[in-house]
């Protein structure tokens, strides 16, 4: 009620205010993206063919090496075994967090749990595909 009484005795006029709101938003993203297009424009003037050959082989190194670590981690029997790393028991699956779930966009993962009432190890274990 208080609001609606506010509204009616106010001489503001709110759709002005938020057309030029918005109007500067839109100034102020055009402007950020026309500073980050001069600046790479200005970085591809700046950088030689040695460069480009090096970045290449830069990132061809950092790929290989993550590609290869997944390798690793899927094919691991200490990452994907079902037992309990601290006992030996059997897991169980238990719902991942959100962390679990970024890591899983990299490696394969699930959350499980100790079946052991006595131990209640939890953790991440490699998911291995059927497809392997």
């Amino acid at each position: 009620m208080g609001l609606a009484i506010f509204l009616l005795v106010e001489r503001i006029s709110i759709r002005e205010r938020l057309a030029q709101g918005l109007r500067r938003i839109v100034e102020g993203a055009s402007g950020l993206l026309s500073d980050v297009a001069t600046g790479l424009l200005a970085w591809v003037r700046s950088t030689t063919l040695s460069d480009l050959v090096a970045y290449g082989l830069i990132l061809a190194v950092v790929v290989l090496v993550l590609w290869r670590q997944r390798q690793r981690l899927t094919t691991s029997p200490r990452h994907t075994s079902l037992v309990c790393p601290e006992c030996g028991s059997p897991l169980h699956r238990i719902h991942r967090h959100w962390p679990d779930r970024l890591a899983a966009l990299y490696v394969p993962v699930r959350r499980y749990q100790c079946k052991n009432q006595e131990c209640l190890w939890r953790g991440l274990r490699v998911h291995r595909s059927r497809h392997q």
